[in-house]
């Protein structure tokens, strides 16, 4: 085996070590989770980055069920972060700083947690501002909060403004750069200088268009408008890397065709348990009818060979024995066909509930010769179930069964003080 051959699988293996945090609640449902789990895989195989990386993200993604969101902060100690974020009980996790130059650092953010995350997010950028003609406190106090936020499209181009600014009395202070690259820049302008700020902003775009560049027309956005310049998609978050990191990470490229995405899609062909989120999704689907599947009499004792159900599953489809059709002597019996997502592992693996789709008639095969069983055509899928199957105890049906993502995050990791340190560049 070759040395990028012998890296490559290494990188998989991380990536399988990342899934086998994700049973049976993390559902792994976009290409950008898979590829950022992917490259941070790659950066600790470079030794770029911590070999805990992937533990502390695979990790989080189990615990919040996979939803989060990434968010840019300017540079703060982690002790500190951590502290303010868990007096708000806040769940979170750093992700690795993949530029410390550039000022800023990503958290991870459990979704339903967005708003308490919002409140604290618009005092610690205020407590950020950058003094300009007034400090934000004197800014504010000065004008009554009759202030406005101007986002400017002239970032690495904001020499002289300062200067212009205090020439004519504008009163301002300004903002972290949330996104940098993006072209703009925030200001908190008083309300009775905005008509100097367009002023100037007019003689600025007459002075771009001789030079040949047009300036679009100036913005005024909400706080609100301005925090969602730090939201970032996972490639958004990569692309903040090194030169040194995507020159790393470049040479992986075309090698592993498509493995991460394999990956994700053979956990898509994998039977959650009924303590997973799914679950009660299906239970609080009125086009569903949950029925009873016994392991034992109606899976392991079914003539369809393993190696034949592992074929349905590569297709996304799960297969039992309909009780009653077992014929001794024909040895013959009728196999039901359910999408896999449909079907859940109950009563610690000795029974299975599926759910029935009533949108669609029961897909019935013989199994002797896999033709489809006419005989059912035109069964209602409730007359179905009620005919061949047992119902559900209504307490293998009750929400309190279900992992909550908010314990389960406490439970699983160690938050606030005692949240790891993120990993970090080896040097």
């Amino acid at each position: 085996m070759d040395e990028t051959s012998r890296n490559t699988s290494e990188i998989i293996m991380q990536i399988h070590n990342v899934f086998r945090y994700a049973d049976p609640v993390f559902r792994l449902t976009t290409i950008g989770t898979i590829k950022l789990i992917q490259f941070l895989a790659r950066m600790a195989k470079e030794k770029q980055l911590s070999e805990t990386s992937i533990d502390d993200f695979g990790k989080f993604l189990k615990a919040t069920d996979g939803k989060y969101d990434i968010m840019n902060i300017p540079a703060v100690d982690v002790k500190q972060l951590q502290e303010e974020l868990g007096d708000m009980d806040i769940h979170f996790t750093v992700l690795p700083d993949l530029d410390r130059d550039d000022g800023l650092m990503q958290v991870a953010v459990y979704q339903p947690d967005r708003e308490k995350f919002g409140s604290w997010y618009e005092r610690f950028l205020i407590d950020r501002m950058q003094g300009g003609e007034k400090e934000l406190k004197e800014l504010r106090g000065l004008t009554r909060g009759n202030v406005s936020i101007v986002s400017f499209p002239l970032e690495g181009r904001e020499e002289g403004m300062a200067e212009d600014f205090k020439a004519l009395g504008i009163n301002y202070a300004r903002f972290p750069d949330l996104r940098v690259g993006d072209g703009s820049i925030q200001f908190e302008i008083a309300n009775s200088d905005m008509g100097k700020v367009n002023q100037w902003y007019k003689l600025k775009q007459r002075d771009m268009l001789h030079a040949g560049e047009e300036l679009p027309p100036l913005e005024t956005i909400s706080m609100e408008q301005y925090q969602q310049t730090g939201a970032m998609s996972e490639q958004d978050y990569m692309n903040t890397a090194t030169e040194e990191m995507k020159q790393a990470n470049r040479k992986y490229e075309g090698k592993e065709k498509g493995e991460a995405e394999q990956l994700a899609e053979e956990k898509e062909h994998v039977i959650k348990a009924d303590s997973s989120s799914t679950f009660q999704d299906h239970v609080n689907d009125p086009d569903f009818i949950p029925v009873t599947i016994n392991k034992k009499a109606l899976i392991d004792k079914s003539i369809v060979s393993s190696e034949m159900r592992e074929r349905f599953a590569d297709r996304g489809q799960f297969c039992c024995r309909i009780p009653g059709t077992w014929e001794k002597g024909k040895k013959q019996e009728d196999i039901l066909m359910i999408p896999l997502k449909n079907v859940f592992e109950a009563d610690e693996g000795r029974s299975y509930i599926a759910f029935l789709d009533k949108r669609h008639l029961p897909l019935v095969l013989h199994a002797g010769n896999g033709t489809p069983a006419t005989e059912y055509f035109g069964v209602t899928t409730d007359e179905f179930a009620k005919r061949f199957f047992r119902d559900v105890a209504p307490e293998a049906l009750s929400p309190e069964r279900i992992v909550d993502p908010a314990k389960s995050l406490a439970e699983t990791m160690t938050i606030h003080l005692k949240q790891p340190n993120p990993p970090v560049l080896v040097r």
